[in-house]
């Protein structure tokens, strides 16, 4: 593996990658000393959708790449993909950057999120608690559990919404930015993302997601339909978030509650929320919370 191993229990494995932080620090805006430049050349970033959807690629490679040669290495290969090559050439300037702050940047860096990676590490290596969790949600849809762990990668910050899965050659690697979540809301990010990453590992399975989607494949929904994500992704919303609820305690309010992400969503993928629920509370099969989501969000 590319990236050194910081600590593995049964379902989480953490990945300690200096140069990922860096990268997804600057990616964010961080404020330390002498990252200015690349802070301002990773700005330009995501001016159209296709920029911005290639950098997420570059993304994904910079969670593995060890350093900064390492990283311009790998995506150079990625500038032969239609709209990638001016992310490629943005990319390899910010690694650039990154370079130039040699040993003493990173140790700036590390030093000045040390307390909060830290604070999240600790909370998330409860294993008895996140990982019952992570178990849980995996079961509720359907996963089978003969898997390695999943390679989670803390960083400082994260580009929105904060957390993202991303396919990796070390395999699904969860990068969560521990300055978008307060308190125990990070329980609930690495539920989510472990469920993407599971979702990936098991793609040719029979899980609830993937009969989700057929489902709507069956009722005319085409893969490049918003419609086609949007729903699977609201059965990994309600699954993190009624797992975490049922892990902190009664009084933790959802992730898409307090920060406006339910609001943000449309009509069809709140109410695919609020039937997967019902599901997760036991008044519903998952057939038949397959079978409502898909008439509610094929009804319009």
């Amino acid at each position: 593996m590319t990236a050194l191993l910081l600590l593995a229990t049964a379902k989480l494995t953490f990945l300690d990658n200096h140069f990922a932080q860096q990268w997804f620090a600057v990616r964010s805006g961080t404020t330390v000393e002498g990252y200015g430049p690349a802070v301002e050349l990773a700005r330009t970033a995501g001016k159209d959708r296709s920029q911005m959807l290639a950098m997420g690629a570059l993304d994904g490679i910079a969670s593995v790449s060890p350093g900064p040669s390492e990283f311009r290495a790998a995506i150079k290969g990625s500038a032969q993909r239609p709209g990638f090559e001016d992310a490629v050439a943005l990319a390899t300037k910010i690694a650039d950057e990154i370079e130039k702050l040699g040993r003493k940047g990173r140790e700036r860096l590390v030093a000045a999120e040390k307390p909060a990676l830290d604070r999240t590490k600790a909370r998330l290596n409860d294993s008895a608690s996140v990982e019952g969790a992570i178990d849980l949600a995996a079961k509720d849809i359907g996963f089978s559990q003969q898997d390695p762990p999943i390679l989670v990668l803390l960083v400082p910050d994260a580009p929105a919404p904060g957390a993202a899965t991303y396919r990796t050659i070390e395999g699904p690697v969860c990068v969560i930015g521990v300055a978008s979540f307060k308190g125990d809301e990070v329980v609930e990010a690495v539920v989510h993302e472990a469920m993407h990453a599971l979702d990936e590992r098991h793609k040719d399975e029979d899980s609830a997601l993937n009969r989700l989607r057929k489902a709507l494949t069956s009722k005319g929904v085409a893969t490049t339909d918003p419609r086609y994500r949007e729903a699977p992704h609201a059965v990994i919303f309600a699954t993190a978030a009624y797992r975490a609820k049922q892990d902190i305690g009664k009084g933790y309010v959802p992730f898409g509650v307090s920060h406006g992400a339910y609001e943000r969503m449309g009509e069809a993928t709140r109410a695919a929320i609020e039937i997967w629920e019902r599901r997760l509370g036991g008044t519903q099969t998952t057939d038949q919370a397959i079978e409502r989501i898909v008439e509610r969000v094929t009804s319009g």
